[in-house]
């Protein structure tokens, strides 16, 4: 395992986002609104998208202008679908299990959900969102179809340049014309609302990118470094605490992307005395964790609001059952992507013997 690849700061925040977004989703299983832990915690999404952003930018920075733009941006979107619909399809088949056993869905329903399947319900086309939550992956990938090869092609003037003049106004535009981040199903008359906030939070992942090149060239005394460990951990510890209290989501929804983006930057900076002690395998492990809880605690949420057993567990001990059982699950399902991994080479290779005729097959034939 290489954990040198991997930041361990941003690996356990990650797992912490997630768990921030199980949290939150549990929200209707609270006697009231008042009792309800962790109200905002849509803002967590947030973190996800800068700091994918942030990678994004990593790799089109590595590549060289003299590979194919057109075929490396698809080469990198595919990659990133491989690596998510494993993950994607088991929490469809856990989701679809528990709705056929609580709830009521027909035949349509099911053939409506492919494009949440595939990562296209955030195109606009009209599904039935078996698994709703694979919205944010949706998004993500159809951003980066636009940023990746602009990135790619232009690298420095886009990430000093024109990625700041899109986050400029797009930010501007939806602090204006929505008042604040949420809501990413609504419909704006050409896309989701949610697509834009993809494509602005990429871009500005993209700037922090810029930013943490330049951060990581300076040198602190410990005073500094002290400061920015304080600093780092503030950022994100701050954005736990607005999301307890805040009812629902403002204009503060900005300022919190600023926040992110500080916290990011110093992460991924590497000047925290946080950092040597979080890159170990233990941390990198939560980080691979955590998509698996993102996609996959919705069933255990319907399961405590409709099996009769859990009628009288108190809210508290229902979000404690929730995140024990989506950490668990997500362990299970980590065990399953890593073993189709490993097969997956040889199960490629058999399909394709089977339904494509080799060029030494046609030259026998």
């Amino acid at each position: 395992m290489k954990i040198d690849k991997h930041n361990g700061i941003i690996s356990i925040w990650k797992f912490l986002f997630s768990l921030m977004v199980v949290i939150l989703h549990c929200d209707f299983l609270a006697p009231s609104k008042n009792q309800i832990i962790l109200r905002g915690g849509s803002i967590a999404v947030e973190f996800f998208f800068i700091t994918s952003g942030y990678l994004m930018a990593v790799s089109a920075f590595k590549r060289s202008n003299k590979k194919n733009i057109i075929s490396d941006t698809w080469s990198f979107i595919w990659k990133k679908v491989k690596t998510l619909f494993p993950y994607v399809l088991i929490a469809f088949i856990s989701v679809t299990i528990v709705t056929i056993v609580f709830t009521s869905h027909n035949i349509y329903d099911w053939l409506l959900s492919i494009w949440n399947l595939i990562f296209l319900e955030m195109t606009g086309i009209k599904s039935t969102p078996i698994n709703p939550l694979t919205w944010y992956l949706s998004a993500m990938l159809l951003s980066m179809l636009i940023i990746y090869p602009l990135l790619r092609k232009y690298k420095k003037n886009y990430s000093t340049l024109i990625a700041p003049i899109i986050v400029i106004f797009l930010a501007g535009y939806m602090s204006h014309q929505y008042g604040h981040l949420r809501t990413p199903v609504k419909w704006i008359g050409f896309c989701y609302k949610g697509l834009l906030r993809a494509f602005l939070e990429l871009n500005i992942g993209v700037i922090v990118y810029e930013m943490t090149m330049r951060f990581k060239k300076l040198d602190f005394t410990k005073f500094g470094r002290v400061f920015i460990t304080i600093l780092e951990v503030s950022c994100f510890s701050i954005i736990f605490i607005i999301a307890q209290f805040l009812v629902k989501g403002t204009r503060l929804d900005f300022i919190m992307l600023v926040i992110f983006s500080v916290g990011i930057m110093l992460a991924f900076s590497e000047k925290s005395y946080f950092y040597n002690f979080c890159c170990n395998k233990f941390f990198y492990y939560l980080e691979k964790l955590s998509l698996s809880i993102y996609v996959n605690h919705l069933a255990f949420v319907y399961i405590l609001q409709y099996a009769e057993c859990f009628s009288v567990v108190s809210y508290p001990i229902k979000v404690l059952i929730c995140v024990i059982s989506s950490i668990i699950f997500s362990m299970f399902t980590l065990k399953l992507v890593e073993l189709w991994q490993k097969q997956e080479g040889k199960v490629v290779h058999f399909l394709k013997d089977k339904i494509i005729v080799s060029n030494k097959q046609r030259n026998e034939a």
